[in-house]
């Protein structure tokens, strides 16, 4: 079976992210998958970004569970990147995060569940669990886990669109 979303969004939103922010962005997994590695991204443009996945909770950004402090490049469209091995379950909830030192990937502000804070590129790392005292928002993000899903998991069929 081929990679597919696993969990969070492939829908191309039409607001820039700001720079120099962590987001973190609750999604429902739909699928499970032993030892997810796969990390995409949609961009608007070039530049840089480092990824995590989080687990849920009580509703927050709880312990650190997939993610990669190195910077990866992306480019316009579709990026690949990868994440250290994680375990991802269907039906639960994940949070996955994003920084990026520009404004490189389109959000969408209502309709989701998030949080975030100022976090300088250059500097930032990601603290295990999530840090306290991050502000609420709704943001929305082109940002998913991929994988080949475990056997005998099941699937909710996922659209995948990118618009220029």
């Amino acid at each position: 079976m081929a990679n597919q979303l696993i969990v969070g969004s492939s829908t191309v939103y039409t607001v820039e992210n700001v720079d120099n922010y962590i987001y973190y962005v609750k999604s429902q997994a739909v699928a499970t998958k032993t030892g997810a590695t796969e990390f995409r991204v949609i961009a608007n443009g070039n530049g840089n970004v480092k990824v995590g996945v989080f687990a849920d909770d009580a509703n927050y950004p709880g312990a650190r569970l997939g993610y990669n402090n190195s910077s990866q490049a992306v480019v316009l469209g579709e990026n690949v990147l990868s994440v250290s091995s994680h375990n991802i379950v269907n039906g639960s909830w994940y949070w996955l995060a994003i920084n990026c030192d520009q404004t490189v990937i389109k959000r969408e502000t209502s309709g989701g569940t998030s949080y975030y804070a100022a976090a300088d590129y250059a500097t930032f790392a990601f603290a295990n669990p999530a840090p306290a005292g991050l502000t609420s928002g709704n943001h929305l993000f082109s940002i998913s886990v991929w994988a080949d899903p475990d056997v005998g998991g099941s699937i909710i069929p996922q659209a995948y669109y990118y618009m220029n």
